[in-house]
């Protein structure tokens, strides 16, 4: 049996359009994985003006997402599943 080891993802911001964005102040929140009990990661504990940029900025992608044909789609979504198959060993 393959033993399963724990990774620690270290700090993470919030991704907000294509880009790892640290939130306006430093407090944060762990992420504990509910597996092992521990702590894998932390996240940033993101203010309101920092959530309506996120929510802005997802709103925006939906826009242009919704505007993309369907074969388009089609293919980002198998080329995302190809990297978590490739990754689902890592995850």
């Amino acid at each position: 049996m393959t033993k399963i080891k724990i990774q620690d993802f270290e700090a993470k911001g919030n991704w907000i359009n294509n880009k790892d964005e640290k939130a306006p102040n430093a407090d944060s929140i762990n992420v504990i994985s509910p597996y092992f009990d521990k702590k894998i990661a932390s996240i940033p504990a993101s203010n309101s003006k920092h959530l309506d940029f996120a929510v802005e900025a997802a709103s925006a992608a939906f826009l242009n997402w919704s505007r993309t044909n369907i074969r388009d789609r089609a293919q980002i979504m198998f080329l995302a599943l190809n990297l978590l198959l490739k990754m689902i060993l890592k995850i």
